[in-house]
């Protein structure tokens, strides 16, 4: 089953889900704004694994802006745990949508990435 974690009102998560609607995949949509608890710093961890920080962390956010400067300086590092400490305090900073399928992450939208992967 695919999972699609993001927030209902976020244009990329919007077209991700237009996309599996249009093509008939099922999925489980994970909307970790109006249930924050449905990710945590373990489920963080596992992600980074998979694509990394500079993925993951959406440094182009208004959240990302609005951090204090330690903050931000956190978001710089090398080590998971202090970047899932981070993302797992500020769910914001996460890019979106973030997709789980099987043993496998993908974030962000991208029409041909989605076709290639799905179709």
């Amino acid at each position: 089953m695919i999972q699609v974690f993001g927030i209902k009102n976020c244009d990329s998560v919007k077209k991700a889900l237009k996309f599996f609607d249009e093509h008939n995949i099922g999925y489980c949509f994970c909307d970790y704004k109006a249930q924050e608890s449905i990710i945590n710093k373990d489920i963080i961890k596992k992600w980074l694994l998979y694509v990394g920080a500079n993925k993951l962390l959406n440094k182009r956010s208004t959240t990302y802006r609005n951090l204090q400067e330690n903050e931000k300086e956190l978001s710089n590092s090398s080590d998971n745990s202090v970047i899932a400490e981070l993302l797992d305090t500020y769910k914001m900073l996460i890019k979106r949508p973030v997709i789980v399928y099987g043993d496998n992450v993908l974030v962000g939208f991208n029409k041909a990435e989605f076709e290639m992967t799905f179709l």
